[in-house]
């Protein structure tokens, strides 16, 4: 009861999880859902999965790149200058040919991990090197 109304509209995209458009999409409205057929503005462009969280696009024709993905905040694009939320889209302007799109969660938990790896193998290396010298040691004696 104390929730604003949500609007579904069919509309015709071509399917892709990335897209792109020189549309200026900052001026879209739900009213222009109901006239503009959206296949006629938003173009698949080619990108390559990295990882679930790096996705590299190499745009030589659109202004704008429309990720079709739930908001989230940790998702950081290059080479950007504006950012545009949508409920299940996050559209940005870019300025560069080459654009990538990734989630900085990812990678600092990953960084985490390996940090931790690190610090165990030279805890183990630092125990068998204490050890070989001792025995060194007393095989010397």
């Amino acid at each position: 009861s104390n929730f604003t109304p949500y609007y579904v509209y069919k509309v015709k995209v071509n399917s892709s999880l990335i897209l792109g458009t020189n549309y200026n999409i900052s001026n879209l409205t739900l009213k222009d859902l109901r006239y503009i057929n959206l296949s006629q503005i938003l173009h698949p462009i080619r990108y390559y999965e990295v990882n679930p969280s790096l996705y590299i696009i190499v745009n030589n024709t659109y202004k704008y790149v429309v990720f079709l993905y739930a908001y989230n905040p940790q998702f950081v694009v290059t080479n950007s200058t504006s950012h545009f939320q949508f409920i299940y889209a996050n559209a940005y302007a870019v300025n560069s040919s080459y654009v990538e799109i990734v989630n900085k969660d990812y990678y600092v938990n990953y960084k985490i991990y390996f940090e931790i790896i690190l610090t165990l193998i030279v805890g183990v290396i630092f125990i068998f090197v204490e050890k070989l010298i001792r025995r060194l040691s007393f095989s010397l004696l």
